[in-house]
């Protein structure tokens, strides 16, 4: 089950950022159109590194690839903390992207090899998610929504560090 909490926290700090970045890039002055490149360079580097971790993790150990996705995820969201222009949120966008696709699939993998309920599992990342989403309604500052999902993230990693198979 502390699997299934490593996926709640993953899912609260990726939703707990995602819904207001494009307020936050269009106070930096981006435009629709790099706004819409926000999401595209988080998806399309989500989309690589899981089709890659996925496959090596069959071959090289799930827990490393989401071990390092966490602490890449972590430093990302540092990053969103630091922004100083479009270009530094793009970059920690992307980098968000590339640290979600180095947990998930390597994740559920592993999730799925231990036995796991698989609907639990689910379900539990879904109420990340929605946690996320319910804490940007509480939250009146884009800033402080970062350092929520960060908490959140940090969460994940130590419990993914500290995690010991069985």
């Amino acid at each position: 089950t502390l699997v299934c909490w490593i996926n709640f926290f993953l899912g609260f700090a990726v939703q707990g950022t995602t819904i207001f970045t494009p307020l936050f890039a269009e106070g930096l002055g981006a435009t629709a159109w790099q706004i819409g490149l926000l999401g595209s360079m988080l998806g399309g580097s989500y989309l690589g590194f899981s089709i890659a971790a996925g496959r090596l993790s069959d071959y090289c150990g799930r827990l490393a690839f989401v071990r390092i996705g966490c602490i890449i995820a972590v430093f990302s969201l540092v990053g969103h903390l630091l922004v100083a222009n479009y270009a530094t949120l793009l970059v920690a966008r992307t980098l968000l992207g590339v640290g979600q696709g180095l947990i998930i699939p390597p994740l559920v993998a592993y999730a799925s090899d231990m036995g796991a309920n698989m609907g639990k599992y689910s379900s539990i990342a879904c109420l990340g998610w929605i946690f996320g989403a319910l804490t940007c309604s509480f939250v009146s500052k884009i800033e402080m929504l970062f350092v929520i999902a960060l908490g959140g993230m940090v969460i994940a990693l130590i419990m993914v560090l500290l995690y010991r198979p069985r």
